[in-house]
């Protein structure tokens, strides 16, 4: 009994954070683990990653399950979920746009950040001091809005100021020294991750006319299945090369 309860300890703490095991938090970190960063589990020493614009910390908080965690955004919001998953967690805060991150160069194997590249004006800046924190070989994960699929809506958002498509992310990575650059499209809806054969649905969804995906804004956010059908993300992956 003691060791089912061990177990699933974090399922139920997760869940009362709105994080359900099954949940997309959950199978992206699983994803971007097994497919892109290709952990290979070794006891004796543990990865550290870093979630730039963490906000809440709720995609960090997964990740902890694989690595040593550290965030970084405008504010401290993601202490409030640590303190309460009992994760241990650096949590600094600063500018993203013109100061630099308050962490040694070299410090950690992974980056990750997630929409959030297209609410920052000074895109170089913010990829030039995640390269700096990077160690040698180390990789950023960087996934944002594909400006294609979402250009209608992208500025719904009033803090989107830089759209992304797979080339501009492509060349934005170059030109901040980047190597070994991968970028991809990808549906919000991890049944098409593992099998690609499922892509089918979506893409054919997302082939009809606006009138039937939804009426107004509410039915938009109701109708995930449909509005993810429509809205691809882009996930680029990159390593630093000294």
């Amino acid at each position: 009994m003691d060791c089912m309860v061990e177990k699933n300890y974090l399922d139920v703490v997760y869940e009362n954070l709105g994080l359900k095991s099954g949940d997309y938090t959950h199978l992206l970190a699983k994803y971007i683990v097994k497919n892109i960063i290709k952990l290979n589990n070794n006891p004796t020493k543990i990865a550290s990653l870093l979630d730039v614009g963490a906000g809440k910390g709720i995609q960090a908080a997964v990740f902890s399950k694989y690595f040593k965690i550290s965030t970084l955004d405008q504010h401290n919001d993601a202490k409030k979920t640590f303190d309460e998953l009992g994760i241990d967690c650096e949590v600094k805060s600063g500018n993203l746009e013109n100061t630099s991150f308050p962490f040694d160069d070299n410090t950690f194997d992974y980056v990750f950040t997630k929409s959030v590249i297209e609410h920052v004006k000074n895109w170089e800046h913010f990829l030039s001091e995640i390269r700096r924190i990077l160690k040698p070989n180390g990789i950023v994960i960087v996934m944002t809005p594909d400006w294609h699929s979402q250009q209608k809506n992208f500025y719904d958002d009033p803090t989107h100021i830089v759209p992304y498509t797979y080339r501009t992310l492509d060349r934005v990575l170059r030109m901040t020294n980047f190597s070994e650059i991968n970028v991809e499209k990808i549906y919000q809806l991890p049944f098409t991750w593992e099998n690609k054969i499922l892509k089918i649905i979506p893409w054919f969804i997302r082939k009809l006319p606006d009138r039937f995906k939804w009426k107004d804004k509410k039915q938009r956010n109701h109708r995930v299945l449909v509005r993810f059908s429509k809205e691809m993300m882009l996930l680029a992956s990159a390593k630093k090369i000294d």
